[in-house]
């Protein structure tokens, strides 16, 4: 019974003599609060050990990532959750008068007590630890030289390769599918996220733990957990310096490499005859022999594969470490009408499927903007999504554009901009625009999916404003067919697609 929906069968049928439910009613309700009296003393001991407010053991290597007195109380907690659902369930046969269910409910939240005392600060805790790890971005450097974590992630797939633009909105109509042999499938987790990957493996145990056995409540629990951990993930990415942590050399190692490399140079390398050749060829055995010769008859083969930037490296690697963290404990939406049953199930199933759709998104985005002509790639996507029209070969581009948060894109379109933009030429960062400090316009905007949405049209506006600023002084300088200006253009086209805030360009 534990963990799983009781059938019809299995729930009790109620009696047809009312005076004889309500006899029974009675007889249950004082057993229940005798057993909700009896649960409540033996979580107290457990509440109060100062070990239950400590930290998850969310080391990758861990066994067990809860400790003796969190495993004790989650153990309570299920059960009171376990008593508590199959009441539901019983409820939910429309079987009894709704004087049994009034009778219950009180005896029921009690039981929801006993759940919210163990589960919240506990997933709470997690929360936070997860959302910490995001913040780090210098990287893992353990003193045995192996990687903590996970070190590497699965390529997704990203689809066919881009096609060049042809006039305003097409593409020319050959395309070539893409060669598979010799792709790289694994690719290693950037530094922004060695953090948060050392605790992806522990953290999956956690919400086997604390959600697995709790059925549509453990998936809105879940839910309530990974969301808020993908967009501070894609705020990370789309931020953050993700070079983090990479140093320059010291002067010291500056100068004792540049003398080994001086005595390197100075040393001749040892000639020693190959006996399989009579002495024909020589064979260099000192560290120069690793060298490349200036007479290599060709040059090495390039490296077969896709490459990706340091933001779409960063993307893929988020995207893989929530999937393996997330796992099948929450499964797709089933596409099932919404009724009074399901509509928890359905909430936190939508909800995480929209996160991780806005996450595939937001990847997508950032490998057309460093694929080849990139401005003129983006320039045509958005003019498609703002006038709705389609494009077979580009339809995977169109929808991510169409899905991602608008805050984000334009932030993102801002940023390549003021990349290529001339050095006395940049447009402000949004919450420059937006009137409010940097602190304060993650506080208030970058809150979350929704939050952002909500204000991405007074974002916008702002927005708007620097955008002819800036056009009237790429205009100044003459560079108006650059392609600065062209990211430009598709920033003020962003603001027409996503906003509907028309720029004068």
């Amino acid at each position: 019974m534990y963990g799983r929906k009781l059938t019809t069968r299995e729930l009790p049928s109620p009696p047809h003599d009312a005076y004889l439910i309500r006899a029974i009613l009675r007889t249950a309700v004082r057993s229940m609060s005798i057993y909700t009296s009896r649960l409540e003393s033996l979580l107290l001991p457990a509440l109060t050990d100062p070990t239950f407010v400590q930290p998850l053991n969310l080391h990758a290597a861990t066994a067990n990532p809860l400790n003796p007195a969190q495993t004790y109380a989650l153990s309570i907690a299920h059960a009171a959750w376990e008593t508590c659902e199959v009441l539901e369930q019983m409820l939910e046969t429309g079987q009894w008068p709704k004087f049994v269910a009034d009778t219950l409910r009180p005896t029921m939240h009690k039981f929801d007590l006993i759940v919210g005392k163990v589960i919240h600060p506990m997933l709470t805790a997690f929360k936070r630890d997860l959302l910490a790890s995001l913040t780090r971005n210098d990287g893992i450097s353990p003193p045995s030289g192996k990687v903590v974590g996970l070190p590497s992630v699965p390529v997704p797939n990203m689809g066919p390769p881009p096609v060049p633009a042809n006039k305003e909105y097409g593409t020319n109509k050959i395309t070539k599918e893409p060669s598979e042999r010799g792709q790289v499938r694994q690719l290693a987790v950037p530094l922004c996220f060695q953090h948060f990957a050392s605790r992806v493996d522990a953290g999956r145990k956690v919400l086997e733990m604390i959600a697995g056995p709790c059925q549509d409540d453990g998936e809105g629990w879940i839910t309530g957990v990974l969301v808020p951990v993908i967009w501070k993930g894609i705020c990370t990415a789309v931020h953050k310096d993700l070079a983090g942590g990479a140093r320059p050399p010291s002067p010291a190692a500056v100068s004792k490499a540049l003398q080994s490399v001086g005595k390197e140079k100075d040393s001749l390398p040892t000639v020693v005859h190959s006996p399989s050749l009579g002495g024909v060829t020589a064979k260099l055995t000192s560290s120069l022999s690793i060298l490349p010769s200036r007479s290599a008859s060709r040059p090495p083969s390039p490296t077969r594969g896709m490459k990706y930037d340091t933001r779409t490296l960063a993307l893929i690697a988020l995207e893989g470490l929530i999937k393996r963290m997330l796992g099948n404990l929450v499964p797709p939406p089933s596409g099932e009408p919404v009724t009074e049953e399901n509509i928890t199930e359905h909430l936190a199933r939508e909800a995480l499927h929209e996160a991780l759709e806005s996450l595939e998104s937001l990847r997508v985005v950032s490998a057309a903007m460093c694929s080849p002509s990139p401005s003129a790639r983006m320039l045509s996507a958005l003019r498609r999504v703002r006038d709705e029209v389609d494009d077979v070969n580009e339809e995977a581009l169109d929808d991510a554009i169409e899905d991602m948060n608008s805050v984000i894109l334009f932030t993102m379109l801002i940023n390549q901009a003021n990349t290529v933009l001339p050095s006395d030429i940049r447009l402000k960062a949004p919450h420059e625009t937006f009137g409010r400090g940097a602190a304060e316009y993650d506080r208030i905007v970058m809150n979350g999916f929704s939050t952002a949405e909500e204000w991405a049209k007074r974002v916008a506006v702002g927005i708007k404003s620097d955008i002819e600023r800036v056009m009237g002084e790429i205009k100044e300088h003459g560079c108006s067919d650059g392609v600065g200006a062209e990211w430009v253009r598709c920033l003020a086209l962003a603001l027409d697609a996503r906003a509907q805030i028309r720029v004068s360009t």
